[in-house]
């Protein structure tokens, strides 16, 4: 009588059986437990709390994407280009064909850095072999990091070319990039679901993002107020703001390089399927963030 007066959900604990049959034959949801029956109205006004969210926020929705006819993933120079492209901050970077190449990308990457960006001051480059044929470049040893003289980075090039043609790999030049600081290392990676359409996923970065997850998904339209409150509940969500000394994150700055990145693959246009782009380093507050490493898989036609 009370959920039909009201309007309002209603379930019920009961452990007897013959009690909870009482309660289904008139249409109510039974648990065996209170804890299991508030659990489920948790869940039920969780959802439509972020039902409401998603009906009056302003981003448009995206049209479901019709099945590709193939996909292949970009190079991470590619990669990067493609997000830049987008507005995403990406770490300045060349790709080198031979090692006097990259002796000269030392000064040129590690010049183009702003004043208050993450990096900025750091002379320091990592050379790592650029291949749309392999996507974890350290486990196949071709990535060398905190170079600073153009001996060592010439002599990284070479190195990294001969680990490549021993591993059979074949290289589309070898990148050379400015070594990025910042306060955390964070990622965002997006694909297009076949049920759900485009689907964010933003979390904690770095090398252990497979082995120790923690991340969050968010379901389009993508905002920066969605992907920020996605954030929030991690469990590194208290580091954002600052914790013993450390200044705040620039949240800010990574939403919106997220929101970008959600809206290249919502946009049916680039024919991006796919995007990981782990890590992006964030700075304090007012200093931006930057994409690190990066890859895009797009559709070809067969």
């Amino acid at each position: 009588r009370f959920e039909a007066d009201t309007g309002k959900p209603l379930v019920a604990a009961a452990p007897q059986r013959s009690v909870a049959e009482r309660f289904e034959a008139h249409g109510v949801i039974t648990f065996p437990t209170e804890s299991e029956a508030i659990r489920a109205l948790g869940q039920f006004l969780a959802h439509a709390e972020r039902a409401q969210r998603a009906r009056i926020e302003d981003a448009p929705r995206p049209e479901r994407r019709a099945a590709p006819a193939g996909v292949r993933m970009l190079d991470e120079a590619s990669s990067l280009r493609v997000l830049a492209e987008r507005g995403v901050p990406v770490v300045p970077h060349r790709v080198c064909k031979s090692g006097a190449e990259a002796r000269e990308a030392l000064d040129a990457v590690c010049a183009h850095v702003p004043p208050g960006a993450p990096g900025h001051g750091d002379a320091r480059v990592v050379v790592k072999g650029c291949s749309a044929h392999v996507a974890h470049k350290s486990e196949l040893g071709i990535v060398r990091i905190g170079l600073d003289s153009a001996e060592r980075v010439e002599a990284a090039y070479r190195d990294i070319v001969e680990t490549a043609a021993r591993a059979r790999a074949a290289l589309d030049g070898v990148i050379v990039a400015q070594m990025v600081r910042g306060l955390r290392e964070l990622m965002v990676g997006a694909h297009v679901d076949p049920t759900f359409g485009p689907v964010l996923v933003v979390g904690d970065g770095g090398k252990y993002v497979e082995v120790m997850p923690d991340v969050a998904t968010v379901l389009a339209p993508f905002t920066p107020a969605r992907i920020e409150r996605a954030l929030r509940r991690l469990r590194i969500a208290p580091l954002l703001d600052g914790v013993r000394g450390d200044p705040p994150m620039d949240v800010a700055a990574f939403c919106r390089a997220a929101a970008a990145v959600g809206a290249l693959v919502t946009d049916r246009s680039t024919g991006v399927t796919a995007v990981d782009v782990n890590p992006v380093i964030v700075g304090a507050r007012g200093e931006g963030c930057v994409a690190v490493d990066a890859a895009v898989w797009r559709e070809i036609a067969l």
